[in-house]
Parts: C-alpha cells; sequence; structure tokens
C-alpha cells in the first residue's frame, strides 16, 4: 500500500524473482518505500503453545457439533461393514 496516495496494490519480492523490497514504486504515484501489507493467509495459531492449540482444536470440535465423533462413528460402521464383506468378525 502506498503512503503517499494509499493506492493497494501487489508486487512479489524476494530472491526468486530477483526484486528488492526497496525496489518497489507504487504504481500509481510513483512513490518509493511503500507499506507492506501482511498476507491474509498467515495461520491465526502461529506462536500458540501446544496446550494452546489443543483447547483451540477441542473448543472448535465442540463448535463444529462434534465432528471427530460422527467421524469415528462413521470409522467403524465402514469396518463392521467390510467384516462382513470379507466373512471376518470383528476383532477391533
Amino acid at each position: 500500500m502506498c503512503v503517499k496516495c494509499g493506492h493497494h496494490f501487489e508486487e512479489l519480492v524476494g530472491p526468486n524473482v530477483d526484486k528488492k523490497m526497496g525496489d518497489v514504486t507504487c504504481p500509481e504515484c510513483g512513490a518509493e518505500k511503500p507499506n507492506r501489507l501482511a498476507p491474509s493467509s498467515i495461520s491465526t495459531t502461529k506462536g500458540l503453545t501446544a496446550g494452546q492449540r489443543r483447547r483451540l482444536e477441542a473448543q472448535r470440535d465442540v463448535q463444529g457439533g462434534g465432528a471427530k465423533q460422527r467421524f469415528q462413528e462413521q470409522r467403524a460402521k465402514e469396518r463392521k461393514a467390510a467384516d462382513r464383506r470379507t466373512g471376518r468378525r470383528g476383532n477391533r
């Protein structure tokens, strides 16, 4: 984002495109050194401890309507069906 005119634009920078941040200018007004905005793809869980991550995941599971439990139930049904098809007795 340009500090001078407020124009939002994207420009690839880094060694893989042979362009440094200092070489970027605003395409609208030509101002140098625009503000660098963080990409929206940055993870929101970055920097959390393992315990914080677990609590966040547990909270999401509750809000998600028990997706983990539904998955486990579905998997058990699939295993039973596979055992019946192959003639096995369920030892699981």
